[in-house]
């Protein structure tokens, strides 16, 4: 097995980036060509916190990553809200515009049941719990079934080990720089810290399994991030803490204030995240996705964005996107 280590997700992602190269054999897929490494990867990230990449190269998109989260935490599974977003969203839509695959949805509504609470309620039960399971992939709805798009991430185990939230992600099939490096890394340990949070111990270490790790070649400016040997790495001067996910809020109002953010920003959040992270980024997308009004001059929602990290990564993109 092949395994890929780092503090932060910057520092994983320029590992990713000498390791991968050496491991990568030309193959088919259904997708046309791929480098697929051939044994599986481990991926390890000491610090799930640190989950914010500021590639220039890579241009990773810090507001679809954020309501991409919220999202799937309002277990939806409409491709309409989101693609706001990510135009390319809406590819993976049937024609019904429902993402077969939506991991919040599966999560939440698909099994007749809202797995994340019962995850919680189990781990409060019995900390010492090995069988706390999320679960994604479904044989009936998925195996032989033909759907744009199937989850590509099939199960997370959870456990505390020393007083630590740990998050193992068991994954199937997943390309390098937009699913492992890119939305997964931030939805997969945004979901885990919202679970720590809930049990009132801190995040511990996030893992991540994958099957079948792979690069397309035809992908927009691939050789540019391929050959890229060396990614910034900002959190030594980003403080991370300034604004913890949900600490000391009720699970169960967070996911309810989510659902209420995807079908209408709210004034007021209690979810202090929702209403000093999310909100601000929101309408700066908005902002920038529709045009200010000239008369009234651009409102600079980035400065009330009060998460070190998440404000200098809408920072950064709005430079490499000006």
């Amino acid at each position: 097995m092949n395994s890929i280590m780092g503090i932060s997700a910057p520092e994983v992602y320029q590992e990713a980036l000498h390791k991968v190269p050496l491991w990568v054999k030309p193959q088919n897929s259904r997708n046309g060509p791929v480098l697929r490494v051939p044994a599986p990867v481990l991926l390890t990230l000491v610090n799930p916190r640190k989950r914010v990449l500021f590639d220039p190269i890579r241009m990773a998109n810090p507001y679809f990553h954020v309501m991409e989260f919220i999202w799937m935490m309002a277990g939806d599974n409409s491709t309409k809200w989101i693609s706001q977003f990510n135009k390319g969203f809406k590819q993976y839509a049937e024609v019904d515009g429902l993402h077969h695959g939506a991991y919040g949805h599966r999560w939440r509504e698909h099994f007749g049941h809202d797995q994340i609470l019962c995850a919680v309620d189990e781990l409060r039960r019995d900390p010492e719990s090995r069988r706390v399971v999320l679960t994604m992939w479904d044989p009936d709805a998925d195996q032989g079934r033909s759907k744009k798009d199937l989850p590509c991430n099939t199960h997370i185990y959870l456990e505390i080990q020393e007083g630590r939230l740990n998050m193992t992600v068991c994954n199937r099939s997943n390309d390098l720089f937009w699913g492992m490096l890119g939305s997964n890394i931030v939805h997969m340990t945004l979901l885990q810290e919202l679970l720590a949070e809930s049990l009132h111990v801190p995040v511990g270490v996030y893992q991540a399994f994958t099957n079948n790790l792979h690069v397309y070649p035809g992908m927009p400016r691939f050789q540019e991030l391929w050959n890229s040997r060396s990614s910034p790495d900002l959190y030594p001067e980003c403080p991370i803490g300034v604004r913890v996910l949900a600490e000391g809020e009720k699970i169960e109002v967070f996911l309810e204030e989510c659902w209420s953010f995807i079908h209408g920003p709210k004034t007021k959040y209690q979810s202090s995240w929702l209403e000093d992270v999310a909100t601000p980024m929101y309408y700066e997308y908005m902002q920038r996705l529709n045009g200010e009004d000239k008369r009234l001059g651009k409102v600079n929602w980035i400065a009330n964005i009060k998460a070190d990290d998440w404000r200098l990564a809408c920072q950064l993109w709005g430079e490499w996107h000006a």
